[in-house]
């Protein structure tokens, strides 16, 4: 029943790129607005990490002809993922969920490790966002020790304060949508 609940969810969060997740994930790519619209980001915008193109909400760098052909793309590779961490999690929050979805989108090899990560911050008692941050910069750590953060300068400040900043975003797009 609860994984069925959590598909239900993340079909619902991100039904299309204008669906709430959607848009909240792109609020923290800067790409999307408060209320829906689009920024100039959107058409396609410089990655400040590696120097490629991005376009559409999710700053898709990979495929599509045209931001909206981007956006198709990986909504679709950003569903996937939110769906196996919502059935591996059935308890993840909204929140949660989309944060975790959202580090997917940022950086895929980070997220592989997001739901540890998360159930090792809520250990150490803590909880919202600050458990997510916590998450999401532990998710950086490769497993020797080394941060492995080069689009956000390898610089561990940065990764906590892009993270921060990014899960603010989400929360903030998750309230008003």
């Amino acid at each position: 029943l609860l994984v069925g609940q959590s598909n239900r969810r993340v079909q619902q969060l991100f039904a299309s790129p204008h669906s709430a997740g959607s848009v909240a994930i792109g609020m923290a790519e800067g790409t999307r607005s408060i209320d829906g619209g689009k920024t100039p980001y959107w058409t396609s915008h410089t990655d400040p990490g590696n120097q490629k193109r991005n376009q559409g909400t999710f700053s898709n760098q990979v495929d599509g002809k045209t931001a909206e052909e981007a956006d198709e793309l990986q909504l679709e590779r950003v569903r996937k993922f939110a769906e196996k961490i919502a059935g591996q999690a059935p308890e993840l929050t909204e929140l949660e969920l989309v944060a975790g979805a959202d580090l997917y989108n940022q950086a895929p090899k980070a997220a592989a490790t997001y739901l540890e990560k998360l159930a090792e911050a809520k250990k150490k008692g803590l909880s919202g966002e600050e458990a997510i941050v916590e998450a999401r910069v532990k998710s950086f750590i490769a497993p020797n020790g080394k941060l492995d953060a080069p689009g956000l300068r390898n610089d561990l400040e940065f990764v906590k304060f892009d993270q921060g900043r990014r899960v603010e975003e989400i929360d903030k797009g998750l309230k008003r949508n």
